[in-house]
């Protein structure tokens, strides 16, 4: 493993420590996040609401709302087509309530991960028009769908399309097609979530709407709806910077205190009780129990639970998603044994610079964190297919280096459909053509990455002195939040400490251990590093250790401990 040590603008640092009064240290941190300048920083440490940009900055935003004005006055039917995951789901309660709100005839329609797989279908469509939609507007999907667009005309009925995936060369022809990705975008943020752009489709609604004098000015709250956009924000892995920050964080605070009984009844199942919810709350707790009712059943109930006004009716389905989740991690644990089975009696994996593993007897709705489980482990770019009869489904995960959408597209004619974002995206393809795909990628892989790109790595934002971590720096690192893709966690590495004592194994494969500091020992725990027991247990030397520091709550005590990423002899 590498550590890599971020060198951050010096002259900036003081600039923004001295304008912010700001440890140098915590200046540094938020130089290294991308921050170019004292406006900036000013924007993400303070920003709020009113920071965000015009949602009539989007191409195509100003004829996406007449049209749904015109659908809305008129009582023609809207329908709300949108992804099974968390971002699409929770769109799909934004958009629909939204409409809603302004006395509109509005439905939803979710397609079913294993019959339809990702995005529009026709058969989407043809549910949508026999259910008498006269607009379909679709939320984190159909940036790339044009024969379904096409389709949509030829039935008469008019879509507008808002995505935040990367789209083709040619855009699908319709009303409006709302994308931060576009070519031809001037919208000053690329990296919102789906939910981020259905969030400016309904903020520029509502706006319009208060123009055009169909309600009153701010008889529409679009802040009590911020729960569920920090919620689909969160869970799509997104830098939390610029507007998303700025989303999430107001988000967090509504989620903390949401009068959503669905939300209450699932934050209760996810072990969160008080007003303060963090990112990692929802990463961990919410959009895996949300996201599993997608892979393995009907992601319908997730929206009916956001939705939900009833407490009874609320409970069951905050449970019935519990069961999921906890069915979905048998599921998932088990692909992911037999796919390292696979890997460790490969004689060849080790010569490949990417891994693509397919199986039969693989769900389809899991394998995606499988994906993205085994790229950790190899740092490779990775690619799990689920085969059912001649049809295969494949979920890619990959590593900072490798694009791997970009990757993808090169083998194009072998594969059905295909789509999504650097790090992550997902295709189909025909049985009889993976082996020919799997042969063009490696080879695809081996022209872009080196060995040494295959190394995994470590950001360091700063090489400090272990006296340096106190209870109160700790609690200045606040400011930061909300952490997350973009805005992670900051990692420091101290050289030459020793270690008091010898690391235990705890758990099922962790190992906590203390180091000697100037005022006493600081406790510290790797997770997943019990392998390593027999090679860090000489109290005798002096150690290099790159760590996150933390306040652990969990005796009530709220002692220091540092968080190992990685550790090795000084």
């Amino acid at each position: 493993m590498v550590w890599k040590l971020r060198e951050a603008n010096e002259a900036l640092v003081s600039e923004i420590s001295g304008t912010f009064n700001l440890d140098p240290l915590i200046a540094t941190i938020i130089v290294n996040r991308g921050i170019g300048s004292v406006a900036e920083a000013k924007k993400y440490l303070f920003g709020t609401l009113d920071d965000l940009y015009s949602p009539f900055l989007f191409k195509d935003m100003q004829p996406a709302v007449e049209r749904i004005m015109q659908a809305i006055t008129s009582g023609e039917k809207v329908v709300i087509y949108g992804d099974y995951d968390v971002d699409g789901i929770t769109s799909i309660c934004l958009v629909s309530q939204t409409i809603r709100q302004l006395r509109g005839n509005c439905d939803h329609y979710l397609p079913n991960r294993i019959d339809e797989g990702y995005g529009i279908s026709r058969e989407g469509v043809d549910r949508c028009a026999q259910d008498g939609a006269g607009l379909i507007i679709s939320v984190d999907c159909g940036i790339n769908s044009h024969k379904e667009v096409e389709y949509v005309k030829q039935l008469g009925l008019d879509i507008i399309i808002t995505d935040h995936h990367e789209p083709g060369e040619i855009l699908p022809t319709c009303v409006a097609v709302i994308d931060p990705k576009r070519k031809d975008s001037d919208y000053p943020f690329q990296n919102l979530a789906g939910i981020g752009v259905a969030f400016k489709l309904v903020s520029a609604l509502v706006s319009y709407a208060e123009q055009q004098q169909w309600i009153e000015p701010g008889s529409v709250d679009l802040g009590e709806m911020l729960d569920i956009v920090a919620l689909g924000t969160v869970a799509d892995v997104v830098p939390l910077l610029d507007e998303n920050r700025l989303l999430v964080k107001a988000g967090l605070a509504k989620l903390g205190t949401t009068g959503k009984i669905g939300l209450i009844e699932l934050k209760k199942l996810s072990n969160i009780s008080g007003d303060s919810v963090h990112s990692y709350d929802i990463a961990f707790r919410l959009g895996p129990r949300i996201n599993a009712i997608g892979r393995l059943g009907s992601a319908g109930l997730a929206v009916d639970l956001i939705q939900s006004e009833d407490s009874y009716e609320a409970f069951n389905l905050a449970s019935t998603l519990e069961k999921n989740n906890r069915d979905r991690q048998k599921i998932e644990q088990d692909i992911y044994d037999e796919a390292i089975a696979m890997i460790d009696s490969d004689p060849d994996m080790d010569h490949n610079r990417g891994i693509i593993l397919y199986s039969d007897r693989w769900h389809q709705g899991v394998v995606g964190i499988v994906a993205s489980r085994i790229s950790k482990k190899f740092y490779k770019p990775t690619i799990i297919i689920a085969l059912e009869d001649d049809e295969g489904k494949g979920s890619a995960r990959s590593i900072e280096e490798f694009h791997i959408l970009n990757g993808i597209a090169q083998c194009e004619e072998l594969l059905t459909t295909y789509g999504g974002h650097k790090l992550a995206a997902g295709f189909s393809i025909r049985k009889e053509n993976i082996e020919q795909f799997r042969h063009r990628f490696y080879d695809i892989v081996s022209q872009n990455l080196s060995p040494d790109d295959m190394v995994p790595k470590i950001k360091v934002d700063a090489e400090i002195d272990l006296s340096r971590i106190t209870l109160d720096f700790i609690h200045k690192l606040s400011v930061l939040d909300p952490l997350g893709q973009g805005n992670s966690q900051p990692v420091f590495v101290t050289r030459g400490v020793f270690m008091r004592g010898v690391p235990r194994i705890v758990g099922r494969n962790h190992l906590k251990a203390w180091f000697q500091g100037k005022d006493g020992a600081v406790e510290a725990i790797a997770f997943n590093m019990a392998d390593r027991h027999s090679t860090l247990s000489d109290a005798t030397i002096a150690y290099d250790i790159a760590y996150v520091p933390k306040i652990n709550n969990y005796y009530g005590n709220g002692a220091i401990q540092l968080v190992i990423r990685d550790i090795r002899p000084a």
